[in-house]
């Protein structure tokens, strides 16, 4: 009976470790397209014609197209928390400013990032010290 209650508290100790333990895959090998992005309640969507994309690949680094320019660099996620790194990014104008209006707070905000949540078919990025959110679905 001993070593039977024994067994059983070891299994579930096990269990409990495995369900806390951060998933540093989570956001790896996805992509995702740009819904909005909510700044000090004021909620800004892409300009139409600009698609917004984040891929995140295995091996740490993020890419994607912020509307006009594209944008490459690393990132760290442990748990909910999410640091991008210094974001490399293509210096091509576009003649719409909305556009590139659009494009730098997208920016600013992907470097602010803070935390994220990934709920099936949504990615929800907050920055800004909890002011704003980058609101993503999934993308192809």
């Amino acid at each position: 009976m001993w070593r039977k209650s024994v067994a059983i508290f070891f299994l579930l100790l096990f269990v409990a470790c495995i369900a806390q333990t951060p998933n540093p895959f989570a956001l790896a090998d996805t992509k995702w397209e740009l819904v909005s992005i909510t700044e000090n309640g004021a909620t800004k969507t892409p300009v139409p014609g600009a698609t917004v994309t984040l891929n995140f690949a295995r091996d740490n680094k993020v890419s994607g197209n912020a509307g006009c320019n594209s944008y490459n660099g690393a990132y760290e996620a442990q748990g909910e928390i999410l640091k991008i790194g210094t974001l490399a990014v293509t210096a091509m104008a576009c003649l719409e400013n909305d556009k590139m209006e659009m494009e730098a707070a997208f920016l600013t905000a992907l470097q602010d990032a803070q935390l994220f949540e990934k709920r099936g078919n949504e990615l929800t990025i907050t920055f800004a010290n909890g002011n704003g959110k980058l609101n993503f679905t999934k993308g192809q």
